[in-house]
C-alpha cells in the first residue's frame, strides 16, 4: 500500500498558494514527459452509462443535468456534449 506523502509547499497556506504550487508541478510534469498541454483539452472523457441511457431514452434535459453534475461542466458545455451523444 502506498503511504500518503506530504508535498512540499502544500502543507499550509491559502488555497491560491496551494493552487500555484499545483500548477507549477503540472507544468513540470508536462515538460518532463514531453506532453503538449493543449492536448489535454482534446481528451474526451468517458460518459457514464446512465447518461448515455438518458440520451437514448430521449431524456435530454435529465442527461444534461447529470452530465453537469458528473463533470462539473457549464450548461453550454453539457448541452454540447449531450448533443454529440445524441448523434
Amino acid at each position: 500500500m502506498l503511504a500518503a506523502r506530504r508535498i512540499e509547499g502544500m502543507d499550509d497556506g491559502k488555497p491560491d498558494d496551494r493552487l500555484a504550487v499545483l500548477e507549477r508541478q503540472i507544468t513540470y510534469l508536462y515538460a518532463h514527459f514531453g506532453l503538449d498541454p493543449a492536448a489535454a483539452d482534446q481528451v474526451e472523457l468517458p460518459v457514464p452509462p446512465e447518461i448515455t441511457a438518458l440520451v437514448r431514452d430521449g431524456k435530454k434535459v435529465a442527461a444534461i443535468r447529470d452530465y453537469r453534475r458528473a463533470f462539473n461542466a457549464t450548461l453550454a458545455d453539457a448541452t454540447r456534449a449531450v448533443g454529440r451523444l445524441a448523434h
